[in-house]
């Protein structure tokens, strides 16, 4: 009696998976839920150049974070109920971010709906970016804004940032000077682009990250340590009272193009006689910084990636010849970039 119970079971259970299994090849997508990422054509000429290079590239650009709206019926009020569909960058999978960065919109479309310049922007696309970039790292989509800064407003103070990769897109920064840019000043913007989203890929993967380990072991310090997120410079435990200066550019001796940009320190506030003023003109950074990081490794690469795909060696030789640590991470990054290339599609 028992085996055959068994035996009953088990058949009853392969007629489950049997008629499920024939259920699933009868499945088909709804299409219920739109595609906020497709591109429609349009009669307007950047609009419709944006649109091309969506039909050639896949990549959606946009230069509004919000990006389509939806009427969803009425609510138990009776009031029209309308989805706005907005790219939000603080938006991962299992969390948020901390509101690392914010961004301001181009202007020149919110205040008048013109979009000549825009056409600018897509040029710069279409020729310095997608042709170059590797396929396998297409962002999900690109909004192109007209600042970047981080999201703070203390001591630290506010720096600017080329780009920014966020999970449904990557930021792209001074579109609204595009039309006004020379072509080295387009080439480092298009490296930068590029490096954002090569680096998210490399400081995720450790495998790329030991490709690099000969760049990285030139930023050691007199004692052998990694440089590497060390604070040089630090201010007194007050902002009021005098701190030290630093040396202008201090940290390209040591091999960095740049600091950490969201670790300098400037001293913003000062007492006059009774009252606290602050002033957050950072204008006079040489006489205001009393302290910067180093930046981190993939910071780092970050600013020798972009140099390099620049591909003007002879600008960067003569702008940095009095650096010679500067120049042997170059050279190394020249040799170490079409490595990691060479392993991504």
């Amino acid at each position: 009696m028992k085996r055959e119970l068994i035996i009953g079971i088990c058949l009853l259970g392969l007629a489950f998976f049997t008629a499920c299994s024939n259920d699933d090849e009868d499945l088909t997508p709804s299409y219920a839920d739109r595609n906020w990422y497709k591109l429609e054509d349009s009669d307007e000429a950047a609009d419709h150049a944006f649109y091309e290079l969506f039909q050639t590239y896949g990549i959606p650009i946009f230069y509004n974070d919000t990006i389509g709206k939806e009427e969803r019926g009425l609510s138990r009020e009776g009031e029209e109920i309308v989805h706005y569909e907005v790219i939000d960058i603080d938006y991962w999978i299992t969390s948020r971010t901390a509101n690392s960065v914010v961004y301001t919109l181009n202007k020149k479309y919110l205040e008048s709906k013109d979009k000549s310049h825009l056409l600018d922007a897509a040029g710069f696309l279409g020729e310095y970016i997608f042709p170059y970039l590797k396929k396998s790292k297409y962002p999900m989509s690109f909004l192109l804004v007209d600042s970047i800064v981080n999201n703070r407003n203390d001591v630290r103070g506010q720096h600017a940032f080329n780009t920014y990769y966020a999970m449904t897109t990557t930021l792209i920064g001074g579109i609204d000077r595009i039309g006004e840019m020379s072509e080295s000043e387009k080439r480092l913007l298009a490296g930068y682009v590029m490096a954002e989203l090569y680096v998210y890929d490399i400081k995720n993967n450790a495998t790329y990250m030991n490709l690099f380990t000969e760049f990285f072991e030139r930023s050691v310090g007199a004692d052998g340590k990694s440089l590497y997120g060390s604070t040089r410079g630090k201010s007194s435990n007050t902002i009021y009272q005098t701190a030290y200066l630093l040396p202008a550019k201090d940290w390209l001796t040591y091999g960095f193009l740049r600091y950490n940009p969201t670790q300098l320190i400037y001293l913003l506030a000062e007492r006059v006689g009774n009252k606290v003023e602050t002033n957050y003109d950072l204008s006079t950074m040489d006489t205001k910084l009393v302290g910067y990081t180093f930046p981190l490794r993939e910071q780092d690469l970050y600013e020798y990636m972009a140099r390099v795909l620049v591909g003007d060696d002879d600008a960067f030789e003569n702008e940095y010849a009095a650096y010679p640590k500067i120049l042997e991470k170059y050279e190394l990054m020249k040799r170490l970039l079409p490595l990691y290339l060479e392993q991504v599609d």
